[in-house]
């Protein structure tokens, strides 16, 4: 081990290197510059946060990207530090003391397990020794760091005293709380003045307070009514902080500004989540809950399960929700920063799908429930409306049973009489249509769209000849969405002429390996035809 004792004390960080399992801790000085990543990301990168845990658990985002570009939102980090999109690596420059803490890298809005620990620590350099080295503090009443250090070198102490004080202080804190900042001890002069001044983060100074034989005196507008300074001991106190308040304070004696820097971060309390509600356009079973806001965001279900979002919706998160048949399940967005948490409202499962549209396979099950049912129920009735406007009743009970007196229903419908639900199984294509319920003769306003469809069938393209030996016609028959491509990936507009389905025109271009595809889809899934080649469909001795 190389040390050399000076006078000037360097404090050193830990942290995990870049290639270094979760864990291992390397030092760097303040000042220093230190990078980090994670490892073995083979996935496309779509966004990425790193994270800062500080000792006293306090969660801050210190460096974020995705497609909007990098954003630095703690003041602590700002203009230090740096992030590499392509591999993930964060770089910090100048480091300090309350870079301190638990790193962790959120890729595509999941945390990875990898975690990068930061310490801070006191040594000594002297590169002339190559003996056991340890430090020993003598404590001091200033701060945890400050006091007289002590080197024991092969165990034995030697004479020379180290004296350490720490320049500066830095604060978290949230908007309506109030700070103290004190100035240098190591001042002996008569003070005849004092001016604290404030930084902001885009580099404008104010003065927030000063005093001389003439008293004191408050020039700025935004540190009026809030702000007392003891000239005896030269502290600062600011009451009913706000976030314009943050900044870097500095102090001036006597007229000579101080070494000394005070950091201050002020959080506005996050406020109430309201979550939004984005329904699936092509599955009625599935909704999106969408939660927006710039800092952390915690999604839970029912269950008390932490659920993971995703970040396509800037600022904020989303998450996937699909009809699990439980009225009862929900869900909750907790907002979070360092100065307070919020959680949403809850919303149930029974509030996202009711009266909603579903679309069923052939041979499927389906259940429809209803909702905010409040009195005592004597009867239910099921009933459906048919596209032609025919109503039949499904399923009906009273104190009498129940009663399936459609053929159509018997032995697929069942009815829970204590919620209302009704469950029919082997559906089929006569099922269509609109379901509503009467609880005690009275009929709800909510209303419940089934659409049963047949699994879309393998297409055949159809070929009709023209008089044009150059042209001929494809025809794909369908009677829902019918997609022609050729052989580049290009859409091509089918005409109506062929009911149901659709027709192409198609021209000799004189390249036999052109080729057309005919895909039919509807809202189960899809499926395409075998390629029609251009060869095939003009069998002339120009392609001999």
């Amino acid at each position: 081990m190389f040390l050399q004792c000076l006078t000037l004390v360097a404090i050193c960080i830990v942290i995990v290197s870049t290639e270094a399992v979760s864990g291992q801790d390397e030092m760097k000085a303040v000042g220093d510059t230190v990078s980090f990543r994670p490892t073995n990301i083979n996935l496309p990168v779509t966004s990425i946060i790193c994270k800062q845990r500080s000792s006293s658990g306090i969660l801050v985002k210190a460096i974020e990207w995705d497609d909007d570009g990098a954003v630095v939102p703690n003041l602590r980090f700002r203009d230090i530090t740096a992030l590499d999109e392509k591999t993930g690596q964060i770089t910090i420059t100048n480091l300090a003391v309350d870079h301190s803490g638990v790193y962790t890298i959120d890729i595509n809005s999941k945390e990875q397990e990898q975690r990068f620990s930061l310490k801070v620590i006191v040594s000594f350099w002297d590169s002339s020794l190559e003996s056991d080295v340890f430090v020993k503090r003598i404590p001091s009443e200033n701060t945890e760091e400050s006091g007289v250090y002590t080197i024991d070198i092969d165990s034995k102490e030697q004479e020379q005293r180290f004296s350490l004080k720490v320049i500066g202080q830095d604060e978290m804190k949230a908007v309506g709380d109030t700070v103290s900042f004190f100035r240098p001890t190591n001042i002996n002069l008569p003070v005849t003045s004092i001016i604290w001044k404030h930084r902001s983060s885009s580099g404008v100074v104010v003065k927030a307070i000063e005093w001389d034989d003439d008293g004191v005196n408050i020039p700025n507008l935004r540190f009026k009514g809030v702000t007392t300074l003891d000239e005896k001991t030269g502290q600062i106190t600011i009451t009913n902080l706000t976030v314009e308040h943050s900044g870097v304070y500095t102090i001036d004696i006597n007229s000579k500004e101080q070494e000394q820097r005070f950091n201050l971060e002020v959080i506005a309390p996050v406020p109430k989540p309201v979550i939004q509600i984005e329904r699936s356009d092509k599955n009625p079973d599935v909704v999106y809950l969408i939660c927006g806001y710039s800092e952390m965001i915690i999604w839970k279900n029912s269950a008390g399960e932490t659920l993971e979002g995703l970040k396509d919706h800037l600022p904020g998160e989303f998450i996937m929700v699909k009809n699990k048949r439980n009225p009862d399940n929900f869900y909750t967005c907790t907002l979070k920063n360092a100065a307070s948490e919020e959680t949403s409202d809850r919303v149930y499962e029974r509030d996202l799908f009711k009266g909603q549209d579903q679309t069923k396979p052939v041979g499927d099950t389906v259940s429809f429930h209803p909702t905010d049912i409040k009195i005592t129920v004597t009867s239910i009735i099921w009933k459906q409306r048919s596209s032609s406007g025919v109503v039949v009743k499904a399923i009906e009970w009273d104190d009498d049973g129940f009663n399936i007196p459609n053929q159509r229903f018997k032995g697929i419908t069942t009815l829970d009489e204590k919620t209302g639900q009704i469950t029919i199984t082997n559906l089929a294509v006569e099922h269509s249509g609109v379901y509503t319920i009467d609880i005690n003769s009275k009929e709800q306003e909510q209303r419940f769209k089934l659409k049963v469809l047949k699994p879309v069938p393998q297409p055949v393209i159809a070929i009709e000849r023209s008089t044009n030996p150059d042209v001929v016609y494809l025809r794909c028959d369908y009677s829902e969405t019918i997609i022609w491509k050729n052989s580049a990936g290009a859409t091509l507009n089918g005409t109506k002429n062929h009911l149901p389905g659709e027709i192409i025109t198609v021209e000799k271009k004189g390249n036999p390996k052109n080729f057309y595809t005919c895909t039919l889809e509807n809202a189960l899934g899809n499926k395409t035809s075998d390629p029609v080649f251009e060869g095939d469909l003009f069998k002339t001795e120009y392609y001999i």
